[in-house]
């Protein structure tokens, strides 16, 4: 029983700790289709890695969005991007985000919450932000 810690350890170190996360791949990519489907696949590996820094899925409205049917290159993209955000994390340590329509439209009262926030990335669509120290 005593092995069993290391052979985690083993396991995590061999081949990453992407089953660590608290969500499955295909979840996030989901929250990625419906969050940034038609956004750069630099934009859809932010939404994924803060999906992933977040550690849950909660909040991600995108992730519970009703997605019409997409095209095989359109789920690739997002699968790839997925993918990307387990190896680097672009967005600095981002758990949250906004996009530039919630930023324009949403009253300041539910969005209030990024004042007590660092911004970690910005980019043409999204603005990635973290907890303060």
């Amino acid at each position: 029983m005593k092995l069993l810690p290391c052979l985690i350890a083993l396991m995590c170190t061999l081949f990453g700790t992407h089953g660590a996360y608290a969500m499955t791949e295909a979840q996030v990519v989901k929250a990625v289709l419906g969050e940034a489907r038609g956004c750069s696949a630099y934009e859809q590996e932010a939404i994924a890695r803060a999906t992933l820094n977040r550690g849950s899925l909660r909040g991600v409205y995108g992730y519970k969005a009703v997605l019409p049917t997409l095209g095989v290159k359109t789920r690739l993209r997002a699968l790839n991007a997925t993918k990307m955000a387990y190896k680097e994390d672009i967005t600095k340590g981002a758990t949250h985000w906004l996009s530039s329509w919630d930023l324009a439209h949403c009253r300041e009262s539910l969005i209030a919450w990024r004042h007590s926030m660092i911004i970690t990335l910005k980019t043409e669509h999204f603005t990635f932000y973290k907890e303060r120290a």
